[in-house]
């Protein structure tokens, strides 16, 4: 099976690479492979390319990609490549992946986001917030602990990101631990001891609503106007406020309301 891509050039131009994929029963097997006009060993394209993701990726699982491909079957109507990975492999290189295409996104990582967990259950612990009925409560100390954390960090609006998407999982929902990676285990509390008592308008499931959606937001990067109208409708529903109304966030993202419940 012949493979062609073009990539596209900052000079205008375009650089073509084409290589040739065998069948095989003992995993990947190269034909040929050519880059613009260069003709390169298939092996030594191979080794590089493995070396390369071990570098990137760490702890060998450029290695485990590689051989993890047991075979190449290709016929006229398909092309089927068998993979034979542990569950421990897959899981560790899925993170891998997830995790340096975070950091090149500029996106926050796991271990920033536990930081800021942690902090808000020490808060908890040691009765900062302790007496705290309002999601702005938290919320105020949320973002002063980002813009604390600002000034030893070269990216703020990473920080502030972060500490949102801590306080979504920490008030919220684990399962939003899906947009950074493992951030708590099991060790760390029931979830339903988190912000006990914390409402949004006397709600709670307006206060979850309200800060979730803020995190896929935080975690999906559509625009600063959708965020600066969610935090408006957070400071309308305190006393002497408008009132919040979910009702508009859910009218531009509903798939937040199914998240929620």
């Amino acid at each position: 099976m012949i493979v062609q891509l073009s990539i596209g050039l900052p000079t205008g131009r375009w650089l073509n690479v084409s290589s040739a994929i065998n069948a095989s029963p003992d995993g990947l097997d190269l034909g040929f492979f050519e880059f613009g006009r260069l003709t390169l060993p298939p092996q030594m394209v191979m080794d590089t390319t493995e070396g390369l993701l071990n570098l990137v990726l760490g702890d060998g699982l450029g290695t485990v990609a590689f051989q993890s491909v047991d075979r190449i079957e290709i016929s006229e109507k398909a092309f089927i490549a068998t993979v034979e990975m542990s569950e421990a492999e897959r899981k560790a290189l899925a993170a891998s992946a997830k995790g340096k295409v975070r950091s090149l996104t500029g996106a926050s990582s796991a271990e920033e986001v536990r930081a800021y967990w942690n902090r808000l259950r020490k808060a908890e612990q040691t009765g900062s917030l302790k007496e705290a009925s309002s999601l702005v409560d938290y919320l105020r100390f949320t973002v002063a602990d980002a813009a604390d954390q600002s000034g030893t960090r070269e990216n703020p609006e990473q920080q502030i990101g972060s500490a949102i998407i801590a306080l979504s999982i920490y008030c919220g929902s684990r399962k939003l631990q899906a947009l950074v990676g493992d951030v708590v285990g099991k060790e760390d509390g029931l979830e339903a001891d988190n912000c006990r008592g914390v409402r949004l308008a006397d709600r709670v499931d307006l206060m979850k609503h309200f800060i979730i959606s803020a995190a896929l937001q935080v975690a999906s990067d559509a625009g600063a106007a959708f965020a600066i109208g969610e935090f408006k409708e957070l400071l309308d529903a305190n006393k002497g406020g408008s009132g919040f109304s979910f009702d508009d966030i859910a009218g531009d993202y509903p798939e937040f309301c199914a998240l929620a419940r």
